[in-house]
């Protein structure tokens, strides 16, 4: 294609105010901002988007996944209506802005003979303001993948999810994200695991072994544990004449969750990962009980609530618990093991420093943001999809669920490929293969040559970005630094001898060569550096 037929609007700089990634797609010409929180995906970008598709498809077309695709976006806040009380709960557990697939397919699919099935649609949705100021681009709308898989069995659903995860892998490798797949914190998910890609610029706390592979979310993330104390060191509970500084101290926290009055215990010093707790309750749905009711005693307190402590709680004996908003009294000596109806649980929140599982070193902290995750939920009954047997009875059937944001994607490849405002794409998804520069265009020589180094290209299949325009040199190098095109190929003053400069633009790898030589040096180039 000739660049001086494609709208490239760049740009030496920004007035817009962001992240450099984000100035260097302005100033590249790859998108402009049309909204206070939303961006123009300009024709550069615009072809980087549709290779995301195609390569996505691509992996989910070997799966035999169903591609649909609705003419509106069905959003759940305006249409909860239509749903039943068992399907709208479905799209909460699911986290979905969009219920068209789950409706569809409640309606359509009747036997479970029409089982395994896999669906999933490419869709701009809007997203709310959480989601939105945790993204890279800070837009309102994104491109979103969201698929669901369906089988008649659990092993049939388990052998899907597999599938998914080692495609979705593959997706993110060809597009050379530095990637990595954690378990995920999905709250109704028999099984889940969540895509991050390292970013500085992320949300989300990543805590990494030192010395080993062990990688988590840090809502989730496990340490080293100490050995629990034996209960034959502990003494006699007692209420609280003075506080001794030498015992260590426990702290309550209390929720509710509908009419159920949830307390959790800790020591003094941690820190109550609330992703935890959502995962152990199975449900997000709880609030904190700031004050309002206080319990005569610890045993009216662990009689009336829902109790739960940290597994660290046993790692130490007779604690205080004193100055607690929800006691009438304090007290020494409290030993919770002790309390049959206290079950211990991993709550705490693990900070970096803390010793790595395993003698893997310490826990490292890193950002980075989440692109993808895959969900076994579980079985879903015949109240949402009416799927019948052959004798006409109705069966549950397992769901899996999987997303990736495509925006969010993008995004992550600038922020991880750039150097300074130079951007270099992975050839997968690059606009075009190769940018083909003439130093001086209407030298006779440079013209010629440029056009049978096209054509050599073109039958070989590259894609090629043809600067044909009457620019000074510096202004050429300087706007194909931006565009990023993984392979450069300069004709200057040795065109009369048919010899071009060619360089690899990831490794920085740069020969002359000549036309005759050229494609098959380009292969060798080209193989090296996939190495």
């Amino acid at each position: 294609m000739k660049q001086s037929n494609l709208f490239i609007p760049t740009m030496k700089d920004s007035s817009t105010e962001g992240a450099e990634y984000i100035q260097l797609l302005l100033k590249g010409g790859y998108i402009r901002q049309v909204g206070s929180h939303d961006f123009a995906y300009l024709p550069l970008a615009n072809r980087i988007i549709q290779k995301l598709e195609l390569l996505l498809r691509a992996e989910l077309r070997a799966l035999d996944a169903n591609e649909l695709r609705f003419s509106v976006t069905n959003q759940v806040a305006q249409q909860e209506s239509v749903l039943t009380d068992n399907q709208l709960q479905l799209v909460t557990d699911l986290a979905l802005t969009d219920f068209s697939v789950i409706q569809l397919l409640s309606r359509e699919i009747q036997s479970y003979r029409q089982l395994p099935l896999t669906f999933y649609q490419v869709q701009t949705i809007a997203v709310d303001e959480v989601k939105r100021m945790h993204s890279l681009l800070k837009e309102t709308h994104e491109l979103f993948v969201d698929g669901f898989f369906l089988h008649p069995t659990k092993e049939g659903r388990e052998a899907i999810y597999q599938q998914l995860l080692k495609a979705i892998s593959q997706f993110l490798s060809k597009c050379e994200i530095d990637f990595a797949m954690l378990t995920g914190d999905g709250i109704h998910a028999l099984q889940s695991k969540v895509f991050i890609g390292d970013t500085e610029n992320g949300y989300e706390t990543v805590l990494k072994a030192s010395l080993g592979s062990y990688e988590a979310l840090q809502t989730l993330a496990i340490s080293q544990g100490s050995n629990k104390v034996s209960a034959k060191n502990y003494l006699p509970l007692e209420h609280l004449q003075a506080i001794e500084k030498e015992a260590p101290r426990l702290q309550i926290q209390l929720f509710k969750q509908a009419e159920k009055m949830i307390a959790v215990f800790m020591r003094q010093e941690d820190e109550l990962s609330v992703v935890k707790l959502h995962k152990v309750l199975a449900t997000d749905e709880i609030v904190g009980f700031e004050g309002g009711e206080v319990f005569a005693s610890l045993e009216e307190l662990l009689a009336e609530c829902v109790i739960y402590a940290d597994e660290t709680v046993l790692t130490q004996a007779n604690y205080t618990l004193a100055d607690c908003a929800f006691l009438a009294k304090n007290y020494q000596n409290v030993n919770l093991a002790s309390f049959e109806q206290v079950q211990f649980v991993d709550l705490r929140l693990v900070h970096p420093g803390e010793t790595a599982i395993e003698s893997q070193g310490i826990l490292e902290a890193s950002s980075a943001v989440r692109i993808a995750r895959v969900e076994n939920m579980r079985a879903i009954d015949s109240s949402v999809f009416h799927v019948t047997n052959d004798e006409n009875e109705r069966v549950q059937i397992e769901l899996g669920h999987f997303a990736m944001n495509l925006s969010e994607i993008f995004a992550l490849i600038v922020d991880q490929k750039r150097v300074g405002q130079k951007m270099s794409w992975p050839r997968a998804i690059a606009p075009f293969d190769v940018h083909l520069i003439a130093v001086e265009i209407q030298d006779y020589y440079q013209k010629q040559l440029m056009q049978f180094v096209e054509e050599k290209l073109i039958q070989a299949n590259y894609e090629v970005l043809v600067d044909d325009r009457e620019e000074r040199i510096g202004v050429k190098f300087a706007e194909a630094d931006l565009i990023g095109c993984p392979i450069r190929i300069v004709v200057g003053k040795k065109a009369a001898d048919q010899v071009v400069e060619l360089e690899i633009m990831s490794s920085q790898s740069k020969v002359e060569v000549r036309l005759d030589d050229l494609l098959g040096t380009l292969e060798i180039l080209l193989a090296q550096n996939a190495e």
